[in-house]
């Protein structure tokens, strides 16, 4: 009973100092919430406003940045807990000190360190992926609101059942659903800024790899607004996909 109540002690050391260093930043967060539910002026704005362009993207690379975060805090942390794990073995528990112990802490820190590196490295490539088409949503946002100039009316990030929908343009000759793709170039080589639309093949081919135009994707979204809108004013209102390659 008493190697278990030390080998408990030895596991649970770690997760309380762990918990002791979070707990100050919770106590914070909780106290500072409070604060702001007290105070008697409010936001403003009483109705819900337009989105603009990215508005999804941006919500799902905050979400990314804060696993991000939490997997580079996790790994700063491994050293010095298993360091305290160490420590209390070795002079509470007296376990004397070994190869075998050794090697099997180090075999610990490694496997740890792999399993939050690839969970590290999956986040990032998802985060760089995020911004990169945040960017086009962005380039091609900029580009239609310019159509108001033109009497045209331009809306962004508009949410449907399967998603959301990038632009959507509104004019006298026609409603259009765009949807950006935003896709990354080769550096330099031969080549680097050719894009190859295939429509035989219903395929894009840059210059190091090729893309099925997502068809599906594009009706999916023009005729869920087609029947949208014609529910809403009472006629047949068609929506028109178009694909936007920044």
């Amino acid at each position: 009973m008493e190697l278990f109540f030390d080998w408990l002690t030895i596991v649970l050391l770690p997760a309380v100092i762990a918990i002791a260093e979070v707990t100050p930043i919770v106590l914070f967060v909780a106290h500072w919430r409070r604060e702001q539910s007290k105070k008697t002026r409010h936001n403003p704005l009483t109705r819900a406003l337009l989105r603009a362009p990215g508005h999804s993207l941006r919500k799902r690379i905050d979400d990314l940045e804060i696993d991000v975060d939490s997997l580079m805090i996790a790994w700063v942390l491994l050293l010095p807990l298993l360091c305290v794990f160490h420590l209390f073995d070795s002079y509470v528990r007296e376990t004397p000190g070994s190869i075998s112990r050794l090697v099997l802490e180090g075999l610990l820190i490694v496997g740890a360190s792999i399993i939050i590196g690839r969970n590290l490295k999956k986040k990032l490539d998802g985060l760089r992926h995020y911004k990169l088409g945040l960017e086009g949503e962005l380039a091609i946002g900029q580009e239609l609101d310019q159509l108001m100039l033109e009497g045209c009316r331009v809306f962004h990030d508009i949410l449907f059942p399967y998603g959301n929908i990038d632009h959507v343009v509104v004019s006298r000759s026609g409603v259009f659903t765009v949807n950006t793709k935003m896709r990354g170039k080769p550096k330099k080589g031969e080549g680097k800024a050719e894009i190859v639309v295939d429509h035989e093949k219903d395929e894009i081919r840059f210059p190091d790899f090729k893309w099925r135009i997502p068809n599906k994707q594009l009706q999916t979204e023009s005729r869920w607004l087609s029947q949208h809108l014609s529910a809403a004013m009472g006629e047949t209102i068609e929506a028109e996909p178009i694909l936007a390659l920044p």
